[in-house]
This record gives structure tokens, sequence and C-alpha cells, in this order.
């Protein structure tokens, strides 16, 4: 169910961001939007045969270096073939060590006490462009990243019946942490969950992981 998640969110991408194409195979969800940076240029849900995987594998890098971008692969245990880490690193892709995924049930689960003084807020238009500074202050993005995410994730949360959430935590009125719902595979899937580095330390980033999370309990 997590790994649906993570291939729902990349579909998203593909359907609502204008620009992003899918790369026309059956047994990857392969995206390649008008931006160099590597995120924003995904493969997920792999299920190359083993027996034409290398083929498969320099077939959809090609696309990606024929526009002259960089491409992320987002792994998870269902992928085939069961080499298929080997095979990536073998074509030239930088390995990365696995990130587990994790979960909870929250049906008779009591979120956490957040920080008297954080304000958390659900993200409209209005508050958009706050909830992007922060998350490219977050997660170390360059400055010249910041209209493009402005641009994909607004394009992902405001587009007809999505199924994405975003939420903005202020202190004292200054934006310092967000996160993401995604409503999707039977899951609250929890997605870009960051914290300013002057405002670390104190709980934030958990009560926006929970504000999502009681989101996700109560749809």
């Amino acid at each position: 169910m997590i790994e649906a998640n993570i291939e729902t969110f990349w579909r998203l991408y593909g359907s609502a961001v204008p620009g992003v194409e899918r790369v026309p195979r059956e047994d990857v969800d392969a995206y390649l939007g008008p931006w160099a940076f590597g995120l924003l240029n995904p493969v997920a849900g792999v299920r190359l045969h083993s027996d034409h995987a290398d083929a498969a594998i320099a077939e959809i890098l090609g696309h990606a270096e024929a526009r002259g971008c960089d491409q992320w692969w987002f792994g998870g245990p269902s992928d085939e073939p069961a080499d298929l880490g080997d095979r990536l690193a073998a074509a030239g892709l930088t390995a990365h060590a696995p990130s587990p995924g994790m979960a909870r049930a929250l049906e008779a689960w009591t979120p956490p006490e957040a920080p008297s003084d954080l304000e958390v807020l659900a993200v409209g238009e209005a508050e958009h462009g706050e909830y992007i500074d922060v998350l490219v202050e977050s997660f170390g993005f360059g400055a010249d990243l910041r209209d493009t995410f402005a641009t994909v994730l607004g394009e992902m949360a405001f587009s007809p019946g999505t199924p994405m959430r975003n939420f903005l935590g202020r202190l004292g009125g200054r934006s310092v942490a967000c996160s993401t719902l995604l409503l999707a595979d039977g899951v609250a899937g929890l997605w870009n969950v960051g914290t300013t580095a002057s405002a670390r330390g104190r709980g934030v980033g958990t009560a926006l992981t929970a504000a999502a999370m009681a989101a996700g309990a109560r749809s």
C-alpha cells in the first residue's frame, strides 16, 4: 500500500502538471518534465521482465539523456526484477541506502500535543507561496527551483478531484514547517514533511506530521 501511494503520487504529477510526459512503457511509471532536476523526472512502479530488463533500463534512461536531464528511480520491494538495484548501478545510476516505509493504524490514534504557539493551517491558494518557501528552505533546494516547485505542487494540489492536501505550520506568525497528505490506495500517505533550521527540535515537524495523519483519519 505504501508503494501504491508512491506510484499514485507520481501519476498525479504526470496527469496534473502541464509539460510532463509519460515514458511510453506499460511496465514502469516514468515521467519526464521540462526540468533537468532528477526528482522531477521520476521512475516508479518498475515491473520489468528479467530477460529484457537491461535493454528496458537503457531505453528509459535514453529518454532522459535525450532531453539532457537527470532521472531518479524510486524503488520498493515489489520492483522487478529482484536485482533491479544492481542493474541500475551497472547502468550508471548512483545507489542510495534504502529508506524503509513506516506505517501505523489511525484507528484510536491520538496525536501528540503540539507546541502551544504553533498554528497549523490547511494550505489554500493564498498560503501556497508560504508553503513552497518553507519546503524549499527545509529541504535545502536551491532558490532557482522555487518557482518550479510552486508550479508543480500548485498544479497537483489544486487540480480537480486531487487527493493531495498541504499543511503549513506557523510559529508566532512565521512560517516554519510543512507537510503533505496524499489520500489514496487505502492509506494516508505523508509527503514533504519539513521544518526550517531555526525551528527544529521543538516538535514542530512532529506536529505537522500529526496534522496530516489526523486529516487522513477524518477522511
